[in-house]
């Protein structure tokens, strides 16, 4: 197995090291980066392609939070990312978690453990210090029971009003000067945030639609009326009846 790319952006240097001499203490791991400061790390990773990016969430310049959502809408869900603190934190843990973060690693924890932490997100799993896991768990809870107006991201709002005025992903693609792949992740994403499964419904047959979830979002205030043309209208009304915008935006 090729040794898993590493980029580290943490700003204390005595532990940035440390965690570098663990890391590269084994042949399945790399350290291709390092950086101290947040609007360095984007540059780095861009240049050496990492596959876990490891990110302090108090950095000098910009914090670990913006650095996290500036990765996950550029890179999507390729690169892995661990968070680090040296505190309990709950409201940042969240805005980590809400940007696409998944793993945990806490400055009170032994150093060798990053090996571990690595490993296991690099495979696509959470990884929780256990040091923090009831402050993480009580994050997590929350976050998943905020409406999802909160956690659409800039980009996946960009993308969401133009879903609403019925643009294919071709299009999207060429307003946004994005990829065609990367348009449609995005859209995938909005969709299944906003059009969830009823109670009663099969969970596994259940196959979430742009006209529901334009619906959603008009109810939730995430779009307005002006947002939608004509037909996308009609595409909600076909896929959700009760969607009325006179309703959920009357005066």
């Amino acid at each position: 197995m090729k040794p898993i790319k590493t980029v580290l952006v943490e700003d204390h240097n005595i532990f940035r090291l440390g965690l570098k001499a663990v890391l590269e203490g084994t042949n399945q791991i790399k350290v291709c980066g390092e950086t101290g400061y947040g609007k360095e790390a984007l540059s780095i990773i861009k240049n050496t392609d990492p596959d876990v990016v490891i990110v302090d969430v108090g950095l000098p310049d910009v914090s670990g939070i913006k650095v996290v959502e500036q990765i996950r809408n550029i890179y999507l869900n390729k690169i892995k990312i661990i968070i680090v603190t040296a505190n309990r934190d709950k409201k940042a843990i969240k805005e980590v978690f809400k940007k696409g973060a998944t793993s945990f690693f806490s400055k009170s924890n032994e150093e060798n453990k990053i090996v571990e932490a690595v490993l296991t997100t690099y495979k696509g799993e959470s990884w929780i210090d256990p040091n923090i896991h009831t402050i993480v768990a009580e994050a997590m809870w929350e976050f998943n029971n905020e409406i999802p107006r909160e956690i659409i991201t800039k980009r996946e709002y960009d993308v969401l009003k133009l879903l609403a005025k019925g643009l294919t992903y071709e299009e999207m693609a060429n307003k946004l000067c994005l990829e065609i792949s990367t348009v449609r992740s995005h859209a995938h994403r909005i969709i299944s945030k906003l059009d969830k499964p009823e109670e009663g419904e099969i969970t596994e047959k259940y196959k979430p639609t742009r006209g529901k979830a334009v619906c959603e979002a008009l109810r939730l205030g995430i779009l307005s009326p002006e947002d939608l043309t004509e037909k996308t209208y009609k595409e909600a009304k076909e896929f959700a009846p009760n969607c009325d915008k006179n309703k959920f935006f009357a005066a």
